[in-house]
């Protein structure tokens, strides 16, 4: 029995070595077993790895998720009570402005860089909604927008869902960006025409071409400003109110 044992090992070494002459002769490499997780011997990813996703595109409006938290977390009258003060409006906005049309990775850091500063007029109700909103918009463009017109144009709109409505049916985020920033300067200005601006009545109409710097939400053209910092572009036409390119 011992014999027969010994025979059929001998075997088995004189086939190996039948096999690694074959790989020597057809210069295969002759396979070992991989316990690197996939990578190979010198530690760098093989052809398999995972590549890093692409960037994945942010919406312009609140997620459902979003909207359930901050409706569960937030009284909808101190949803309204920021939509009616012009720093916690012009803070939500700072929010959507850092998200922009891409997901980079720096949602719940630019939520905190935002939205939940000591001393922040957003009210600490939303800070709950972090992991939820960390990737939409709290309220879209027109929400801000509409809440600006509620305060400020209050006569242009028939309600605030009359507002909303008709700013989504605009389709342009950029012109919704337009005439919110010309209503917010309705209460600084309020012997010029800003609420006919904030509808697109001599500016921000319907078929305007707005001009976007790159990597920037705001466009030169239309986009009211006081200041330089107002502008993505830095810099503001005093006399027009308006940001003009660099």
């Amino acid at each position: 029995m011992a014999r027969k044992s010994r025979l059929i090992v001998g075997i088995f070494a004189l086939l190996a070595l039948a096999l690694g002459a074959c790989n020597e002769v057809l210069g295969i490499e002759q396979a070992t077993l991989d316990e690197t997780g996939g990578r190979s011997g010198n530690g760098s990813a093989g052809s398999g790895s995972m590549q890093p996703a692409p960037p994945r595109s942010c919406p312009s409006e609140a997620s459902s998720s979003c909207s359930t938290c901050v409706q569960s977390a937030c009284p909808i009258t101190t949803v309204n009570a920021c939509l009616t003060n012009a720093s916690c409006r012009k803070t939500l906005d700072a929010y959507n402005t850092q998200l922009g049309a891409t997901c980079n990775g720096r949602q719940g850091v630019a939520y905190e860089e935002t939205l939940l500063q000591p001393n922040s007029p957003v009210d600490p109700c939303f800070g709950s909604c972090k992991n939820s909103c960390s990737d939409s918009p709290v309220l879209s463009t027109c929400e801000i927008y509409c809440g600006c017109m509620g305060s400020n144009c209050g006569k242009k709109f028939a309600s605030q869902a009359d507002c909303v409505n008709k700013c989504i049916a605009l389709g342009r985020p950029d012109l919704a960006s337009c005439r919110w920033s010309h209503c917010e300067l309705v209460a600084m200005f309020p012997s010029e025409n800003h609420c006919d601006h904030a509808v697109g009545i001599g500016t921000c109409a319907d078929n305007a071409t707005l001009a976007h710097p790159k990597d920037c939400t705001k466009s030169y053209l239309g986009f009211a400003c006081v200041k330089d910092a107002d502008c993505c572009s830095g810099h503001c036409d005093s006399q027009k109110r308006s940001c003009v390119e660099k």
